[in-house]
């Protein structure tokens, strides 16, 4: 019978470490996806801004007033 116990806690002890890397592993990949989606809104940002500028710009060669 104590062995049996031991066996089940031994068993629990490892779950709960799974469990605890798993969890450290999501919050890593939310962070990660946190990290990726601010890039992608400044990129955003930056390419919103360069087509500005090439507008201007077109318009200005091309005679165009904005």
């Amino acid at each position: 019978m104590v062995v049996k116990m031991f066996n089940i806690f031994k068993r629990r002890r490892t779950v709960d470490s799974n469990l605890f890397d798993l969890t450290l592993k999501l919050e890593h990949q939310q962070k990660q996806m946190d990290e990726l989606r601010e890039l992608v809104l400044e990129l955003s940002k930056q390419l919103h801004t360069l087509q500005t500028e090439v507008n201007y710009l077109s318009n200005s060669k091309y005679g165009k007033s904005l």
